[in-house]
């Protein structure tokens, strides 16, 4: 006996086809009947020869009714014999995909934030013929850069009574990425699927402009503020090429205010660190308050390639160092701008008007002083009726204050006995209550 099965297109003669693997036994009993049993391994529409040799002489005899029209359908899917190759860009200008590594376009081959990433697993039997996936039965994992796990959909089509599945992804988080690609619980073959995906370029609305840590700038020095460049997706970019225009302007504080800016009294230029960043460099020997415009795309228009305006003050050195010293001596006082950034998530400049105003304004800041009372070296004068301190000594019964006041300094002001608090008011000047300081 002899079995073959054979694609309906292929037309052999009994005598010329293929045995098929088959189990066959006669019938218990003087019946004459012979049982085959055989699996079909090819899905299609199949002729079923049926011989046998009679004679034993490897001559082939067709059974009546030979070739058989047979049917054989797909099987269940299964994880071994399916597969996935690799990933695909979707190439926006025509719609069309680029194979990656199969392409001899480099840009084919790279993804950047934003790109759309094309996965194509193929769905097989055990057999290999391809088949359709029962519902739930794929699971698509993709791990982010940052390990965060998420879960991505596919698309099903059939065309040419091929069933495809599709699996796509909008781009926006930079660096590696992997899809996992489970059927029934096991990964197929080429599974993960891993990726890169490179910072797109820099966005002017998500870059941030670092200011100089001083609050005070001071006129005889060279300041550097960090301009930091992300992408729409707040993706930090690696690489530099930018070609920035800076824009420098004084803030006038009266109309009759006639400071300008000219090349003998600022400078300023700008490198390119190549890593996404870059260094402005600024110095004035002037005070006045400054305000600077970056501009990172001087090709978008009206101005959307400018960050946020970024102010600052500059004044005479010895100013400069009072006030930085003021900040360092005095507890709980928050930073003034050099803590904040302009940019994505922080606001533009000061207004004009208003930052000037602010520090003019005199602040009072509450101190503790330690319990003891003054000495006879504390007083500072004998016959002053509120048996007032010098400020120094004063000073060293304070906690929190100790190096406010610079070395070398002498007297500078009477406070009384009980005094728990000092003025200090927009000039930087030190006093008590209600008391003006004293020449010394």
């Amino acid at each position: 006996m002899g079995i073959s099965i054979r694609h309906g297109t292929e037309r052999d003669k009994v005598g010329q086809v293929k045995t098929h693997e088959f189990k066959g036994e006669w019938e218990t009993g003087n019946t004459g009947i012979y049982t085959i049993e055989y699996v079909p391994t090819k899905a299609g529409h199949h002729d079923l020869h049926v011989w046998c040799e009679p004679h034993r002489k490897a001559e082939r005899v067709a059974f009546p009714g030979s070739p058989f029209t047979l049917h054989v359908t797909e099987g269940v899917a299964s994880a071994h014999s399916s597969l996935v190759d690799g990933w695909s860009k979707l190439i926006k200008e025509d719609n069309k995909f680029g194979k990656d590594g199969k392409s001899g376009d480099p840009a084919e081959q790279t993804l950047t934030a934003g790109d759309t990433v094309s996965i194509r697993p193929q769905i097989f039997d055990q057999y290999g013929n391809a088949t359709v996936l029962p519902e739930g039965a794929l699971l698509i994992e993709h791990r982010l850069p940052t390990g965060e796990p998420s879960e991505l959909s596919y698309l099903q089509q059939q065309r040419g009574g091929q069933w495809s599945y599709d699996i796509r992804h909008d781009t926006a988080m930079a660096g590696d990425h992997s899809v996992h690609l489970s059927l029934h619980g096991t990964e197929i073959k080429g599974s993960p699927v891993c990726f890169s995906v490179n910072p797109s370029k820099p966005d002017p609305a998500c870059c941030k402009l670092s200011p100089p840590p001083d609050e005070w700038l001071s006129t005889d020095k060279q300041y550097a503020l960090t301009l930091k460049t992300y992408d729409r997706f707040r993706n930090e970019c690696k690489h530099g090429g930018l070609s920035l225009s800076n824009r420098l302007s004084i803030v006038k504080q009266s109309s009759r205010d006639q400071t300008t800016l000219v090349p003998s009294n600022h400078s300023h230029s700008w490198d390119d660190v190549a890593d996404g960043s870059y260094l402005i460099h600024i110095s004035l020997s002037i005070p006045c308050t400054l305000k600077l415009v970056v501009n990172v795309d001087k090709n978008m228009p009206a101005g959307t390639g400018e960050l946020p305006p970024l102010s600052m003050q500059f004044v005479d050195p010895a100013t400069a160092a009072a006030k930085a010293t003021k900040s360092l001596s005095l507890p709980g006082q928050g930073a003034g701008h050099g803590s904040e950034d302009v940019g994505a998530g922080g606001g533009g400049g000061a207004d004009e008007g208003d930052h000037g105003e602010e520090e003019r304004r005199s602040r009072r800041i509450s101190v503790e002083r330690q319990s003891r009372s003054p000495s006879a070296a504390d007083l500072s004068n004998p016959a002053d009726p509120t048996g007032g301190q010098t400020f120094n000594s004063w000073l060293s019964g304070l906690s929190g204050l100790t190096g406010l006041v610079s070395g070398g300094a002498t007297a500078a002001v009477h406070l009384a006995e009980n005094a728990t608090s000092i003025d200090i008011d927009g000039d930087g000047v030190i006093g008590a209550p209600g008391r003006r300081p004293t020449a010394g």
